[in-house]
């Protein structure tokens, strides 16, 4: 159940963000920008703030809601109203990956074919930059060609494996590989090497683009359902009064909850 209790000072992590100030961490799906797209312009409000990070020189890095932001971009929106995690609530963020589930497929053989990959049992030397699961008891490391590789290298590496599946096959996410039965699905596991906040920071800082859908950002006492007009987003500077006005209207309708809630998204 909801309680009245809000957490102290939490609308104060809302921040209108200049759209040339903002910088992501992942590619994008263009169907996906263009479903999200259409639906901003039917409802006429983002429900939901993207959650950003304040990286350097006035520069925030989008850590969850890329698509969403690149939407409002093309409606052409001169700002993003996003939820930022700072030094004062950087112990809420919490940094993990995404596991994807795909079809057994060629792309397997043809990643075994580049040149630039080496595949193999778990190696002491040097850290994997993927993880083949094909059963319980049956894995493969994906390694880069060398054993020492840069940031750089190493997201291009990344990148290669998820496009040798995700340009052919539908993708599924999961949170863990509890109870995954693989050897009746016909499936396969693909995992990443755990992350954290300074990497993320990096990666904004130095333009690099992570493969969409690895990571996964979650925040404890994360804001959602604001309905947040578009055309307020679309001004080059929001007036004080708006402001006041949605502050308002937020702070009587707020509610926080102490339990897990399913989010049904887009």
């Amino acid at each position: 159940m909801p309680v009245n209790t809000i957490p102290e000072n939490i609308l104060k992590t809302l921040k209108f963000i200049p759209v040339e100030n903002i910088c992501f961490h992942e590619k994008y799906n263009h169907r996906h920008i263009e479903n999200i797209r259409s639906s901003l312009e039917v409802d006429g409000v983002l429900k939901n703030p993207p959650l950003a990070l304040y990286i350097d020189d006035g520069k925030y890095l989008i850590l969850d809601g890329a698509h969403r932001t690149s939407a409002l971009k093309e409606l052409g929106c001169k700002n993003i109203l996003a939820q930022v995690v700072s030094t004062e609530n950087l112990d809420s963020l919490k940094v993990e990956t995404w596991y994807h589930l795909v079809p057994l497929g060629d792309w397997i053989q043809r990643l075994k074919e580049s040149l630039k990959l080496e595949f193999g049992n778990e190696s002491e030397d040097r850290q994997s930059i993927a993880k083949l699961y094909f059963s319980k008891n049956k894995q493969e490391n994906i390694y880069g060609d060398k054993k020492g590789i840069s940031l750089k290298k190493k997201i291009e590496l990344w990148n290669l494996v998820v496009e040798s599946y995700s340009k052919n096959y539908e993708v599924q996410r999961l949170k863990s590989l509890n109870n995954l039965n693989l050897q009746n699905d016909n499936m396969v596991v693909v995992s990443f090497p755990k992350v954290d906040i300074n990497f993320m920071k990096t990666v904004g800082l130095e333009n690099f683009l992570l493969p969409p859908g690895v990571t996964r950002c979650i925040l404890s006492g994360r804001i959602l359902n604001l309905n947040i007009p578009i055309e307020l987003l679309k001004k080059a500077e929001p007036l004080d009064r708006d402001w006041d006005m949605l502050i308002s209207r937020w702070s009587n309708g707020l509610r926080f909850y102490e339990e897990p809630v399913f989010i049904q998204e887009l």
